[in-house]
């Protein structure tokens, strides 16, 4: 055998000690995901513990494992997918001040946006709006510390219009 010939015998033998120790977190993850249902992690560890039992398996032919493995992945995804969107139907609405104070945000994006001839998402997305909106700066050094929101795109909105807008009127 040459160096750059697989011994089949070791190959098998390495794949059969990592599926076990694979197998053993797996087993616990599992244990642990009934008592902590909402554990992102554990479905995390799963997925990645799946990813590298399909891998190694199809490495050594052991077809029916690499499946059973891709499809147990498939599960964990979609069970991922399915979470995120539930926390996503269930995230807290924000007030009506603040989307008070996203809207003229927007408003301030959209007539720069205008402006320089740009797309109003090219300057300043939604999210970075939002994050400004629900953290409501009052100084332009708490403004830098939005980490949704980048320093070129305060320059280009302009620190004192952004803080303006951002806001809430007097009595309010």
């Amino acid at each position: 055998m040459t160096e750059f010939e697989l011994d089949r015998e070791a190959l098998l033998q390495t794949f059969l000690a990592e599926a076990d120790e694979i197998l053993g977190r797996m087993e616990q993850s599992l244990v642990a995901l009934e008592a902590r249902p909402g554990d992102d992690e554990l479905v995390n560890a799963l997925f990645r513990d799946a990813h590298t039992m399909k891998g190694s398996a199809g490495l050594v032919a052991f077809d029916a494992v690499r499946d059973l493995s891709h499809d147990l992945e498939a599960v964990l995804a979609a069970d991922a997918d399915a979470r995120r969107y539930i926390r996503r139907l269930h995230r807290e609405r924000p007030d009506a001040a603040q989307e008070a104070r996203f809207e003229r945000l927007k408003q301030l994006r959209n007539r720069r946006a205008q402006e320089l001839g740009l797309e109003p998402g090219v300057i300043c997305p939604n999210g970075a709006l939002q994050a400004i909106a629900r953290t409501t700066p009052t100084r332009q050094d708490e403004l830098t510390e939005v980490v949704e929101v980048r320093r070129w795109q305060v320059e280009a909105l302009g620190a004192a219009a952004i803080l303006e807008a951002a806001a809430d009127p007097p009595g309010q």
